[in-house]
C-alpha cells in the first residue's frame, strides 16, 4: 500500500543519519516526521477508498528492440 511505500522512504533516511552532518541530520529528521504524517493520512484513505497496488511496471513499457529502434 502507498502508506508501506511511505513509511519505507521514511526509513531509508533514518539509515543515513549517521553519515551526514548533524545540520543535515535536522533536516532528515524533519522531513521524516512529514512523511510519517503522509503516511498516516494515506493510511486513513486506504481504508476509506480501495487503492490499487503499484505497479512493478508500466504497461507497455517494453524493452527497446534494435528493431524496434530502427523504426523508431
Amino acid at each position: 500500500m502507498v502508506s508501506q511505500e511511505i513509511r519505507s522512504c521514511a526509513i531509508a533516511l533514518g539509515s543515513i543519519m549517521h553519515q551526514v552532518r548533524p545540520e543535515q541530520a535536522a533536516v532528515l529528521r524533519l522531513v521524516r516526521q512529514n512523511l510519517a504524517v503522509a503516511a498516516d493520512e494515506a493510511e486513513e484513505m486506504e481504508g476509506l477508498f480501495p487503492v490499487p497496488r503499484m505497479a512493478e511496471s508500466i504497461p507497455g513499457d517494453e524493452e527497446i528492440t534494435e528493431e524496434m529502434a530502427k523504426t523508431a
